[in-house]
């Protein structure tokens, strides 16, 4: 469960300029639930309209406008918005490095102790764990605080990560290096990763197919110069 998520105050401005305030709402209410719970939203209506305090078909037709507006998704029977699913993944793949941090550090700490009883006294030994343990998690800290300001680690754990899921599976590392780098190319880290994370539970035969679909095509980016025809910069009418 999530706290809190950053929001940009102009981008979501910009971004909901074209809905409604109803469906505004109905959106922000979307986004928080998946942060709240680090998970999709059910395409359940009774669910839909307890989230939007409104009726059942009020509630269809909201996300159906949602929809149309390109603002969410809804795979196998669950809402989810891109951005959202990004913060979620990213703050597992967190979780899970802090874990293996901590379990790494736990038997580090283990080894230490058993050397220090087989070299000192007692009461050396137990002196001198003491102090090994607080280096230890001083830098645990330190590596922490590191590694959550670190983008780059993120995409490169990815990388590293999928390119071990694919050979497991029969794929060379040539190839393998060479589908994960268009994917990443092509689609943010976090996609890529959530990708690799529904293919170790679905467990498909041909995971670069299935890996591939599943991610769609590459994002269209926008048009600028499509974009500023459509602004009148000419100034008021006289």
């Amino acid at each position: 469960m999530s706290g809190f998520y950053k929001m940009d105050p102009a981008a979501w401005d910009f971004g909901t300029s074209e809905l409604s305030l109803e469906e505004e709402a109905a959106y922000l209410r979307i986004i928080n639930a998946i942060h709240k719970h680090d998970a999709p939203v059910p395409n359940v209506d009774r669910v839909l309209a307890g989230l939007f305090r409104c009726s059942t078909r009020k509630a269809r037709g909201l996300v159906d406008a949602l929809m149309k507006a390109g603002k969410i998704t809804i795979e196998d029977g669950k809402i989810w918005n891109d951005r959202a699913r990004s913060d979620v993944v990213r703050r597992q793949f967190a979780h899970i490095s802090s874990a293996e941090r901590g379990a790494k550090g736990g038997r580090t700490r283990a080894e230490n102790a058993a050397k220090a009883l087989e070299i000192n006294e007692p009461s050396q030994a137990t002196a001198s764990t003491r102090i090994e343990e607080n280096r230890i998690e001083d830098t645990e800290a330190i590596a922490s605080d590191a590694d959550a300001s670190s983008e780059p680690d993120f995409r490169e754990e990815v990388w590293a990560r999928g390119v071990r899921f694919l050979q497991a599976r029969g794929v060379s590392e040539r190839n393998a290096r060479t589908v994960i780098g268009k994917w990443l190319r092509d689609h943010e880290a976090a996609s890529v990763f959530s990708a690799f994370d529904a293919a170790s539970r679905e467990r498909p035969v041909e995971p670069v197919a299935w890996i591939t679909a599943r991610l769609g095509s590459p994002p269209k980016v926008a048009d600028l110069s499509a974009i500023m025809a459509t602004i009148d910069i000419s100034g008021p009418h006289q």
